[in-house]
């Protein structure tokens, strides 16, 4: 008897809270482009050393928790979320779960695999 199993790979869009952004770029002022960019290329390094870390669980903890204080200060919901759902699964030691989220936080990562990072409403002007 031969079993076919199916690695799903679901579309998800990232998405950005208009409001938090905007009032983010508003304090940063005229450093807020060049600070964005940092907190995004911060982002893509903490998913990356979340993918990586494995079975290390207090770098993930470590990984996840600055991950969801940088994804909020930007308004990257969906990622803060993401990152949230992995630290739910490690304080109910939930070990097939924590494997599920941090795939997902993976893929959320990779904005090409995941329809691109998007705004959840597209604003006139950023600040």
């Amino acid at each position: 008897m031969t079993h076919t199993v199916a690695t799903l790979h679901p579309i998800e869009t990232v998405a950005f809270d208009h409001a938090t952004l905007a009032a983010f770029c508003t304090a940063e002022g005229p450093r807020a482009e060049e600070t964005i960019t940092k907190a995004l290329t911060d982002v893509e390094t903490l998913i990356a050393q979340i993918g990586a870390q494995g079975d290390h669980v207090r770098g993930v903890m470590r990984s996840c928790a600055e991950l969801q204080r940088i994804s909020a200060l930007i308004g990257m919901t969906t990622i803060r979320d993401a990152a949230g759902a992995v630290l739910t699964c490690l304080a109910q030691d939930d070990a097939t779960a924590l494997r599920a989220c941090i795939a997902r936080l993976v893929r959320l990562g990779e904005p090409k695999q995941t329809g691109g990072w998007a705004m959840e409403r597209t604003p006139d002007t950023v600040a």
